[in-house]
């Protein structure tokens, strides 16, 4: 499995080599920067992508290219949120083909999770994703969990600060398996979680995957991302499912270890249906991204087009995807 990964991780023999998940079977999620950066990903990639679970994050688009919008607004003032701006975006987008068309957006199925003690991102803010996406996509296929007493943090339910408890690592445990919620709501019935095995957890390196002309530091990128890949997906014959799971603030390795990659219960249902998890990771710098959280771009440290396929790390998560993919 190492060598497989080996090769597809540095394009060395990239056609030969045996394609490790499903291009139809592809899905994201993250909590609070991470949240709104799956949506993105979501948005931009729809004809890929087929759901997403946003932890305590708000719509896509809800920055508006602002800080000040994203920071009040999308947070902590929901009713600021102008969803026939972001409406407006999302056909302005899609009329000049930087985003796949939305109406790909009917098939997903879309989980929000929320604490009531989070008081980061309001519940307002986490209920205006479902508007946004109720434009597309059934009711039925919208499901919301906003009754758990978790701070701002990923739910699991084994690891982590008590559940009411704000701080590092963000990661608190509420007795609610959040990982397990969201793959279920979007891949359907699955197998419960199972041990993972430490020695599923690969790394590589994240400067082959950014676009040409970019560099790492330009895009607050860590030099290295993490990927969970269960132990049935090194077979040929197997086509395993691919999800994308991005941290949140300061939850990067650099910030809590690999609390998220190991802790967040991910793996264990990956191990149990053979989903590969991938991690990209960012980093924390005030030059030349001003950056000092180590978010995902939700708001548009990258650049103007940082919500569209043309955004540098969502074009990161295109090209992550092209290589582990048939």
């Amino acid at each position: 499995m190492q060598k497989l990964l080996l090769s597809i991780l540095c394009f060395v023999a990239v056609v030969s080599a045996a394609p490790l998940a499903d291009k139809n079977q592809i899905s994201a999620s993250g909590i609070s920067a991470g949240a709104f950066f799956a949506s993105q990903v979501h948005v931009a990639l729809s004809s890929q992508i087929m759901g997403v679970g946003v932890v305590t994050g708000g719509p896509y688009f809800c920055a508006l290219d602002t800080l000040q919008i994203a920071f009040v607004a999308c947070m902590t003032e929901p009713s600021l949120i102008d969803m026939s701006l972001i409406y407006d975006a999302v056909d302005g987008f899609a009329s000049a083909g930087v985003i796949d068309n939305p109406s790909n957006l009917t098939r997903s199925k879309v989980y929000l999770l929320h604490g009531t003690n989070d008081f980061v991102v309001s519940e307002g803010s986490v209920a205006a994703v479902g508007t946004f996406y109720s434009k597309w996509i059934p009711s039925a296929n919208i499901v919301s969990k906003f009754d758990l007493p978790a701070a701002h943090s990923f739910i699991t339910n084994k690891f982590g600060n008590p559940c009411s408890q704000f701080g590092s690592p963000y990661i608190n445990n509420c007795q609610f398996d959040g990982a397990f919620a969201i793959l279920s709501q979007i891949y359907g019935n699955l197998n419960k979680p199972v041990k993972a095995n430490p020695n599923n957890v690969v790394s590589f390196d994240q400067s082959k995957f950014i676009p040409e002309g970019t560099t790492l530091a330009g895009l607050s990128l860590a030099s290295t991302g993490y990927m969970y890949i269960p132990s049935k997906c090194n077979s040929t014959s197997n086509a395993c499912r691919l999800h994308f799971a991005f941290h949140g603030c300061n939850q990067m390795v650099s910030a809590i270890g690999q609390d998220f990659v190991l802790h967040t219960g991910y793996n264990e249902v990956a191990e149990a249906n053979n989903i590969i998890i991938v991690y990209p990771q960012t980093v924390a710098a005030y030059f030349p991204t001003n950056n000092p959280e180590g978010c995902f771009d939700w708001w548009g440290y990258t650049g103007v087009g940082y919500a569209t396929r043309e955004g540098p790390q969502i074009a990161m998560v295109q090209n992550l995807i092209n290589a582990l993919t048939k």
